[in-house]
């Protein structure tokens, strides 16, 4: 039989004092692990759906057992993680996960099946929540879109520091991921990553009611009932949403709605995504009246890739920028993207748009011009990125358009090349054409190249009405039809 050691009086201090600094780094180890990439499934504590009832049958309701276990999970120290099994759990309530962790097995084995349509959220909310491997749906594909945030897929609502990550989204009646009042921080930035997101009526994830600091990355969204990704800030809110980097999401097939949209916002990034076939414009920059938005400005749109885009016919651009009198976009800058087969102009810059660059992109097959400039515009920079020229090509009608009346600043391109314009062979197509009563305070066209086959057909190199400041350094590759290569009348 063994017998314990004696401990002295002295001993004992120490003793206490060791025990307690191992449960302190037990404790840190296990809050750093919850809030960490690592799988839940490695991690103490946690709790199982399962051991609170839930069937995950897909037919019994599992709503009371998956409430119960969150409720556990939210009164244990430190809060446990939530646990979902293999398996289709029904719920017929909207679920509210409060700065806890909720993970399954995987998106493709974990699933919570909304049996109501008008009740499939699940509230995120709290501090440094996390949802991640799972599945969430309806039971049945609705058919009517409803706007409220109770029937989205996950309503991320006054939550701080959350991450959402290899989640599937739809169908959902609403939008499938619903993010307002939320943020995480310049240095650690809230995250939506690695998700599905499908079949929504609404948006695929929208962001509003000034968001700010999220990273939207590596996400596929497609068949949405609205924009794919879209951010938004209402003025009845008072609350402008911004700092949010939308990187490296694949978009796809929609009847109605935009691509990446920012209708009111600022300091927003829209870099490297694949974005194809949408019904407005592939990337929406505006203010709208329709919904009273606020301006937007600080936006880059860069690298990305858009594709049969802007085809519903309401004119959008395939990149399309537009403000509103009292709301205006401003500073927006346009690089390395590569814009094919849109509806309507590769490049729309409509009205109350003011300060921006397009920089080294490619537009090929515009559906009308290559570029259209608007009136009520201000400080327009069509310019090359170094040895990078702006291409254009293959457009319908002309390659840049310029309607420069009731415009401030400046109107500069340079550096662009334009090949096999006017493809629909208009008979007064030029390729470059700013109409008459300009109010800019200057106008350059520098170093733009013609290459116009010799079957196109092409009236002039460069036609303005409006006076024009400077145009040097032009060229094309062939005798155009008329004897007048530039038709432009200098101030």
């Amino acid at each position: 039989m063994f017998k314990s050691a004696s401990v002295s009086a002295a001993q004992q201090p120490c003793i206490l004092l060791g025990r307690r600094l191992l449960n302190t780094v037990l404790l840190l180890l296990t809050l750093i692990l919850l809030t960490s990439g690592v799988r839940a499934d490695s991690v103490q504590p946690w709790v199982n759906v399962r051991d609170f009832g839930a069937v995950g049958n897909g037919v019994a309701d599992d709503s009371n057992a998956i409430a119960a276990a969150i409720a556990a999970a939210q009164q244990s120290f430190p809060r446990a993680a939530v646990y979902i099994p293999a398996g289709t759990y029904r719920y017929s309530r909207v679920l509210k996960i409060d700065g806890l962790m909720v993970y399954g097995e995987g998106a493709d084995k974990s699933t919570l099946l909304a049996s109501n349509v008008e009740r499939s959220s699940l509230v995120v909310t709290g501090t440094a929540p996390k949802i991640c491997d799972l599945r969430i749906r309806t039971a049945v594909i609705p058919t009517v879109r409803d706007p409220r945030s109770e029937a989205t897929g996950l309503d991320i609502y006054e939550a701080t520091d959350f991450t959402i990550q290899r989640v599937h989204v739809g169908p959902v009646a609403s939008a499938g991921i619903f993010v307002r009042r939320s943020h995480g921080s310049e240095a650690t930035p809230a995250t939506i990553r690695d998700c599905v997101v499908e079949g929504t009526l609404a948006d695929g994830i929208h962001m509003t009611e000034g968001t700010e600091f999220v990273d939207v990355t590596q996400n596929e969204v497609f068949n949405t009932g609205d924009d794919f990704i879209a951010v938004v800030s209402y003025v009845v809110n008072g609350r402008l949403s911004r700092r949010i980097n939308i990187s490296k999401n694949s978009v796809s097939v929609q009847s109605h709605g935009r691509g990446i949209s920012v209708v009111g916002g600022e300091d927003v990034t829209i870099d490297a995504n694949i974005i194809a076939a949408t019904a407005g414009a592939g990337v929406y920059i505006a203010s709208e009246d329709s919904w009273n938005t606020f301006g937007t400005a600080g936006i880059t749109i860069k690298d990305n890739t858009l594709t049969n885009v802007a085809k519903d016919g309401t004119g959008h651009g395939g990149i399309h920028l537009a403000g509103r009198s009292s709301h205006a976009v401003r500073t927006v800058f346009v690089k390395g993207n590569r814009v094919m087969d849109t509806g309507n102009s590769g490049l729309y810059i409509d009205s109350y748009t003011q300060n921006v660059r397009f920089e080294g992109n490619e537009i090929d097959g515009a559906g009308r011009n290559g570029i259209t400039v608007s009136r009520n515009t201000a400080d327009i920079f069509i310019v090359a990125d170094g040895s990078n020229l702006n291409i254009i090509r293959n457009c319908a009608e002309y390659g840049i358009y310029v309607d420069p009346r009731n415009c401030s600043g400046g109107l500069k391109v340079s550096g662009a090349l334009i090949q096999n314009i006017n493809t629909r062979r208009y008979g007064h197509i030029d390729a470059v054409n700013v109409s008459e009563g300009s109010s800019f305070a200057w106008i350059q066209l520098l170093n733009i190249r013609l290459e116009q086959p010799s079957s196109g057909i092409i009236e002039r190199l460069v036609e303005s009405a409006s006076a024009i400041d400077a145009a040097t350094g032009n060229s094309a590759n062939r005798i155009l039809e008329t004897s007048v290569f530039l038709s432009c009348p200098l101030p």
